[in-house]
């Protein structure tokens, strides 16, 4: 029997569950890793039955959202990674000020509109300064702290 093929992003379906293929899998593999919406799963070579692959209406219904089954597979683990960082963070904080400047930072690095251009241009580092503020450089603080009281005076729906 000709062994399968399965390529990191490949979706597939168990039951009526979606999920997508988190690792390739060679024919010297003897588990496929697959990522299902409550976690990552490993399924034995034999027990890959239980799963199939998208039919072509599925495939072709999933590709008219303008989106990619790996980019939606990275979309997953980055969501994954964040809960996990944002949970150490709130491990971490000591007080409901600290909470307070994190939330804010979190607001305004995932904010639908940016208040302000300087927002828009550093969300990304926002929010690593939010969840893992010993990541970021000295310069980014520095510059992410000047601005703090320009942005809450100017900046912030009153």
């Amino acid at each position: 029997m000709p062994q399968q093929v399965w390529r990191r992003g490949d979706p597939v379906v168990r039951g009526s569950d979606p999920g997508f293929v988190a690792a390739d899998m060679s024919d010297s593999d003897e588990y496929l890793v697959v990522r299902w919406q409550d976690g990552v799963e490993k399924i034995h070579r034999s027990k890959l039955d239980e799963i199939r692959r998208f039919t072509e209406a599925e495939a072709n219904a999933a590709r008219s959202t303008g989106r990619s089954p790996i980019g939606d597979l990275r979309a997953l683990e980055s969501l994954e990674r964040i809960e996990a960082m944002s949970a150490e963070r709130a491990r971490t904080i000591k007080n409901p000020r600290e909470q307070r400047v994190v939330d804010d930072l979190i607001r305004r690095a995932f904010a639908a509109n940016p208040e302000c251009e300087w927002d828009r241009k550093n969300a990304n580092l926002l929010c690593v300064l939010a969840l893992e503020p010993d990541s970021v450089g000295w310069r980014f603080k520095l510059s992410e702290r000047l601005h703090r009281p320009v942005h809450r005076l100017f900046h912030t729906a009153r």
